[in-house]
């Protein structure tokens, strides 16, 4: 996730699919963009969180069931 977020850093404007971006702005709300280096167990640790505590899932779910009915 941490990977992904990053490299739509780098397509911006551009966006993508709206369960994606949801995604992105969920990480994006615990981790900041890298733009130096810096230790990244916070941020490991921050998108870990995340998706222990199922924030993800239940963001975008009501967004894949429309894809899958």
């Amino acid at each position: 996730l941490l990977a992904a977020c990053q490299a739509m850093e780098f397509l911006r404007p551009l966006k993508t699919t709206a369960p994606l971006e949801e995604v992105y702005k969920l990480v994006r709300e615990v981790v900041k963009p890298w733009d130096t280096d810096r230790y990244m167990s916070p941020d490991i640790l921050a998108v870990t969180k995340l998706l222990q505590e199922e924030k993800i899932w239940f963001k975008i779910k009501p967004m894949l069931d429309h894809y899958y009915s």
